[in-house]
């Protein structure tokens, strides 16, 4: 899996726990939340669900293990690959990697495509409005526009090609109304319908609607997305009733009569359906439901927005890891390309027929890395270049344990290890706990990462790359973190 694959799966992963959370307030607090709170939690997930990057907090939710880690595995008794890039490369293997990537590019499209021609198909069919001329209409458009700034730069438009009052354009708005409709509705009636068109202006709720079409393109494969794409809908019918009502004159039921009329008025014909339109029964009965109850205190407003900026917070970033310090670990302080690098060693009872040296031709990041290879072909027995730290510092934590290798014709044993040991350990074997990356014949820099616990007893945290057979192998950018 590549860095950009697994930061990917981990913004889908993390926006769907975020999904979770806010279904559930939903079903088990209904209206005692204000629907703005749910609204900015939705569009919270868009913007994860289509930025890969994370804040790092410490209440971030850290990455699910996968196949490619170790949790405390014996060294001698487990062999897994746990390469972030994806297994070894063998020649004329299926590479499913690509192959993901190519379904998810198509489905994208597919997604895309039928976006766009459903929104060409409905501007075409819009684009015949003309000015509103209805006195009763202009002057409730006049008074709504008033108490709404959104009004000074959105256009009224009457036309035939809508069945229910529409705000249109992202960043040109235009509020069309039904011919059908115009002469119906009284002044007051009148503006309750433009104020609420108007609040989708004002919230941007265009904007975020193209937002969740981007995010359900890319991530379409997510059924949580879908249900969060159709919820934060419903949902922002809601949050902007609940604008109309605070700016009109009067009580949320003389609002829920107005809606009542127009949808009376509108539904008597439809030609073209409304984008986003929530016309049914049983949202119709919950927006009126919200309307007329009465509105949440300060108090429980300010502290459902708060508990909507930690459950952010938990869920929409990733935790902040203590990196401890590993001497050399880039392989950048080396000042001559031959001879084991500084503050590593070689060992094995074969050490001595292989050859470790700093690389400046093959690196992952800066200056150099360090190679391992044998000093003639045809042999077999094992040797490592490794680091020993210090575990005091790590006891009682779990560490996670990690670095980029490459390989070159690796027809044999092939590792990227780490180990605890303590006081009375023997010096070879899994000690207090191990882990085992197998690396096989030939690939490119793909990150190795072991998870372990340490115990109190730790005296050392061991780790590096070994080899018992052909080949060569490269090693780069060791890193230790305290999960």
């Amino acid at each position: 899996m590549t860095a950009f694959a697994e930061a990917f799966a981990h913004a889908s992963i993390q926006a769907s726990l975020l999904v979770v959370l806010l279904l559930t307030g939903r079903r088990v607090l209904g209206d005692r939340i204000p629907p703005g709170v749910y609204c900015t939690g939705w569009a919270l997930v868009s913007l994860r669900l289509l930025v890969p990057l994370a804040l790092r907090t410490p209440l971030g939710v850290p990455k699910p293990l996968d196949g490619d880690l170790m949790l405390g595995v014996p060294l001698l008794e487990s062999e897994r690959v746990a390469v972030a890039d994806g297994g070894p490369f063998h020649a004329g293997a299926l590479d499913w990697t690509a192959v993901a990537c190519m379904v998810w590019l198509a489905g994208a499209c597919v997604v895309l495509a039928v976006y766009v021609s459903r929104s060409r198909v409905f501007a075409r069919k819009i684009q015949g409005g003309k000015p509103a001329n209805d006195e009763t209409l202009l002057f409730a458009w006049h008074r709504a526009s008033r108490r709404l700034a959104a009004g000074r730069f959105t256009n009224l438009a009457v036309t035939e090609c809508v069945g229910v009052p529409t705000v249109v354009g992202v960043f040109r708005p235009r509020v069309l109304v039904p011919r059908h409709m115009v002469g119906r509705l009284t002044p007051s009636e009148w503006q309750d319908v433009l104020l609420h068109e108007l609040a989708h202006v004002q919230r941007f709720d265009l904007l975020r609607d193209a937002l969740w079409v981007a995010a359900i393109a890319v991530h379409w494969f997510n059924p949580l997305v879908w249900v969060a794409a159709s919820c934060q809908r419903r949902d922002r019918e809601l949050a902007a009733d609940a604008v109309a009502v605070r700016q009109r004159v009067g009580d949320g039921v003389g609002y829920g009569r107005s809606l009542l009329r127009a949808l009376e008025v509108a539904t008597s014909s439809e030609p073209v359906p409304a984008p986003g339109a929530a016309l049914g029964p049983r949202e119709i009965r919950r927006r009126l439901l919200a309307v007329t109850s009465r509105p949440p205190s300060r108090a429980v407003r300010f502290t459902a927005a708060a508990g909507l900026g930690v459950l952010a917070l938990a869920t929409l970033s990733d935790p902040v890891w203590r990196t401890a310090v590993v001497p050399n670990a880039g392989f950048e302080n080396e000042r001559v390309f031959d001879g084991s690098p500084n503050g590593w060693f070689m060992s094995g009872y074969q050490r001595d027929q292989y050859r470790a040296k700093a690389d400046p031709s093959v690196t992952h990041t800066g200056r150099l890395s360090a190679r391992l290879e044998p000093l003639s072909p045809g042999f077999g027995r094992y040797a490592t270049l490794m680091e020993s730290l210090p575990a005091k510092q790590f006891r009682g934590h779990r560490i996670r344990v990690s670095a980029y290798l490459r390989g070159q014709g690796i027809d044999g044993r092939g590792d990227f290890w780490a180990r605890l040991q303590a006081a009375d350990s023997p010096p070879d074997g899994p000690g207090l706990g191990a882990g085992r990356c197998r690396l096989h014949g030939t690939f490119g820099w793909r990150r190795c990462e072991l998870v372990l616990d340490v115990p109190a007893s730790s005296v050392v945290l061991q780790f590096g790359a070994g080899l018992g057979a052909n080949g060569t192998v490269w090693i780069d950018d060791a890193t230790i973190e305290v999960l």
